[in-house]
C-alpha cells in the first residue's frame, strides 16, 4: 500500500473527474477544500482520500455518524457524546440529551444545524424535503421528522412497546415502506411473548408507519432474530442468531440489507414484509477472520462522484475518490474502509489508519 497525500494526487483527481464526464466548472465534481488527511491514513492505489469537513467546520458538534444526501446537500448526524439511550453522561437522575444534525453543501461548508432529542444514530431521506431522524439505539427510541420546506420538526414514539426490549437504529425506504433495525435486543426476563427470555426470537427488523395523531408510530415485525435463512457461501439452510442488528442498506437488486454488527454478518432480505420474503446470510471476514462492520453501501448506477465516510473518534468526514464501479459493495469497519466480495464475504482494506468509521454515502450529484 502507499500513503495517501492530498497534494500529490490532486492532479489525479482532476483527471478522474474529467474522464467521468463531470465538467470542471462544476463544484460537484471537484475535490473539496477540507485539506489533507493525517499521515496515518493510508490508501491503496486508485483510492484518494481528502477531508470533506473537520471539527472546525462542524463547530461544537462531535462524533459524526449517520450521513445522507438530500438533493445537493449532505446531512450528518452527530452523537455529541450523548449516551446511546439518549441520556446525558453522568446525569442523575437521567436527563435526556440533545444531538445535532448538520446540513452541508457539496464543498463541505456547513449551512444549517438541527437539534433533535436524544442520541441520533439513524437518518433517512424520506423524500425531497423530509428527513427522518432516529434517536436512542439502545432504549426509548424517538423518531424526529424534519420538514425542510416548512421548517418544522415533529417527534414520534412507538404506539406499543417494542418486543425486543431495546432501541431503534437505522432505516431503509423500499417501496414506500420504512424498515428499521431493532437494535440492542434485551429481552432479559420471561414474557408472554418470549417465555424463555430468548433474545433472538424477538424482531430484528420492523416496519413503521406514522399515525395521524402526530405523536406515535405503529410498527410490525418483519424479520425475527432467529428466522430461517440460506447461507450464501454454502447454500445450506441456517437459523439466524442475530444479537446486534445495526445498519441497513438497499442492494442493487432492491433487497433490504441488515448488518448484524457484533455477529460479523449481513442478512439480505428479499421481498421484505411479504409472503415471499426470504433471507440470505453472508458472514464477513478480513484476512480470514470475522470482521465487524458498520455501514455497507453499493455503488449506484451511473457515475458516483465520490464516497463520504464519517470518522466518529476524529470528528472528521472524509472524502474518497476512485474509479468506482456500479454495483460494487463497500463497508467500513473500525479504522478501515473495506471492499466487499458479496459472494464470499471476504473483505479487502482500501483505506486504513482512520479512527472509528461509522456512516458511509456515495454522493450522486
Amino acid at each position: 500500500m502507499i500513503r495517501n497525500t492530498y497534494l500529490a494526487f490532486a492532479a489525479s483527481v482532476a483527471l478522474l473527474v474529467t474522464v467521468c464526464g463531470c465538467g470542471s466548472s462544476s463544484s460537484k465534481g471537484q475535490m473539496n477544500t477540507g485539506g489533507a488527511p493525517p499521515a496515518s491514513v493510508v490508501a491503496t492505489g486508485g483510492y484518494i482520500v481528502s477531508v470533506f469537513a473537520g471539527a472546525t467546520q462542524a463547530g461544537k458538534s462531535k462524533n459524526p455518524d449517520s450521513i445522507i444526501q438530500v438533493g445537493s446537500d449532505i446531512f450528518v448526524g452527530y452523537g455529541d457524546a450523548v449516551n446511546p439511550d439518549g441520556t446525558v453522561p453522568g446525569s442523575n437522575p437521567p436527563v435526556q440529551g440533545q444531538t445535532e444534525i448538520i446540513e452541508y453543501d457539496l464543498t463541505g461548508k456547513p449551512l444549517k444545524t438541527f437539534e433533535v432529542i436524544g442520541h441520533n444514530d439513524g437518518l433517512l431521506a424520506y423524500d425531497s424535503h423530509t428527513i427522518w431522524s432516529l434517536s436512542n439505539e439502545d432504549a426509548n427510541p424517538v423518531l424526529t421528522v424534519i420538514d425542510l420546506s416548512a421548517g418544522t420538526q415533529t417527534e414520534y414514539t412507538p404506539s406499543t412497546p417494542l418486543l425486543h426490549g431495546g432501541g431503534l437504529d437505522d432505516m431503509a425506504l423500499i417501496g414506500g415502506v420504512v424498515y428499521v433495525s431493532a437494535s440492542n435486543p434485551n429481552v432479559s426476563a420471561p414474557t408472554p411473548q418470549f417465555p424463555n427470555g430468548i433474545v433472538s426470537g424477538a424482531p430484528a427488523v420492523i416496519s413503521i408507519a406514522l399515525n395521524a395523531n402526530g405523536t406515535t408510530f405503529d410498527w410490525q415485525p418483519v424479520l425475527n432474530g432467529n428466522a430461517q435463512a440460506t447461507d450464501i457461501v454454502s447454500a445450506a439452510a441456517v437459523t439466524l442468531n442475530l444479537t446486534d442488528p445495526d445498519s441497513e442498506a438497499t442492494d442493487p437488486s432492491g433487497n433490504l440489507v441488515l448488518d448484524s454488527q457484533g455477529d460479523s454478518e449481513l442478512v439480505f432480505i428479499s421481498n421484505p414484509g411479504t409472503a415471499n420474503q426470504a433471507a440470505k446470510l453472508l458472514s464477513l471476514t478480513l484476512n480470514s477472520q470475522p470482521e465487524q462492520v458498520d455501514d455497507t453501501r453499493f455503488v449506484p448506477k451511473g457515475y458516483a462522484p465520490y464516497m463520504l465516510v464519517t470518522d466518529t473518534s476524529s470528528n472528521t468526514i472524509y472524502r474518497v475518490d476512485a474509479n468506482f464501479k456500479a454495483g460494487d459493495a463497500y463497508s467500513n469497519g473500525g479504522a478501515n474502509i473495506l471492499k466487499l466480495n458479496p459472494t464470499t464475504g471476504a473483505m479487502t482494506a482500501v483505506v486504513s489508519g482512520l479512527g472509528s468509521t461509522h456512516g458511509m454515502l456515495f454522493v450522486t450529484q
